[in-house]
């Protein structure tokens, strides 16, 4: 399987698992104490090794029934970011991104998924690494129940995107991002942010509170560029995200996309598979500029 491994980050900041709040909230519901609900985080509710077919994973076979949540997000570990397709589901909203991908949205019980697929194929013994969170999870109904979140030792850590929301896109501000607003596209507004250490990624709002999002690591984005697909029961859009700019009419239009500035290209019609060529920025003219090869992925109803 052609896994190229990217940098992880080590200097974001570790985000509290709730694992021992959930445990001991359990406790105290089991001996009839009254439980205040637990602080809200990521609550991880896939960790598994798993063969990257385009299979469906859900949370409603886990403790993760028992918090309240805005989203969800899920990632491949070592993902390259071109031979990887990954999809988070909420609320009948589903965001498509290479490595990684995220869908936030209102507060609320709805089921979360997670589907993980290697787009050259796979055999049928080929595993990886991934993980699925709740986004902003609480604790809301029995703490009684079991919460058999699936903390293992793996050093997944959810993307940089996780706790962007509608309201911080609007506001043209959010923590550790640097913005740029390319407004209403059509398939919904689109944005684009990139953290202090490089990681980059693609925002999509639809419908008022609904958000998806992508990242690529810094040394994957450099190599092959970003591709996100976002879904709503009325909108969709695709989006190519090229490194260094390069991309030209000719080039998204060959891909079946609509160039909206040298760096971004969107399809907000019927779903395209294919790739976009985008030739790299260069201030030395002697210097060969080498193409970036961004592959274009298409969500679950596509």
């Amino acid at each position: 399987m052609d896994r190229n491994a990217y940098g992880r980050h080590t200097s974001r900041r570790r985000r509290a698992s709730l694992g021992a709040a959930a445990f001991g909230l359990a406790l105290a519901g089991a001996i009839g104490a009254v439980v205040s609900p637990a602080s809200a985080a990521e609550y991880t509710w896939l960790s598994k090794s798993v063969n990257p077919n385009g299979s469906w994973y859900s949370d409603r076979s886990t403790g993760a029934t028992s918090f309240s949540r805005t989203g969800v997000s899920a990632k491949i570990d070592g993902a390259d970011g071109y031979t990887w397709k990954t999809v988070a589901w909420y609320n009948g909203y589903s965001n498509t991104g290479q490595g990684m991908a995220t869908q936030n949205g209102p507060r609320g019980y709805g089921e979360t998924k997670a589907q993980f697929t290697f787009l050259p194929g796979t055999g049928e013994n080929d595993r990886i690494e991934v993980k699925a969170w709740l986004l902003n999870a609480v604790l809301g109904r029995s703490a009684q129940q079991t919460l058999d979140a699936s903390d293992s030792e793996s050093n997944i850590e959810p993307p940089a995107s996780v706790n962007v929301t509608a309201a911080d896109l609007r506001n043209g501000q959010t923590d550790g991002f640097t913005l740029t607003s390319y407004g209403e596209t059509g398939g919904g507004e689109l944005w684009s942010g990139v953290t202090s250490d490089g990681e980059t990624c693609i925002f999509v709002l639809q419908d008022e509170e609904y958000v998806g999002s992508s990242c690529a690591e810094a040394a994957s984005f450099a190599a092959h560029g970003l591709s996100l697909h976002m879904e709503g029961p009325n909108e969709s859009l695709q989006v190519a995200l090229a490194p260094s700019g390069g991309i030209t009419e000719e080039a998204a239009a060959a891909a079946g996309l609509v160039r909206l500035t040298d760096a971004v290209a969107i399809n907000a019609g019927e779903p395209v598979s294919g790739h976009v060529v985008a030739r790299s920025g260069t201030t030395n003219r002697s210097a060969v500029a080498a193409p970036t090869t961004i592959v274009l992925v298409k969500g679950p109803g596509a």
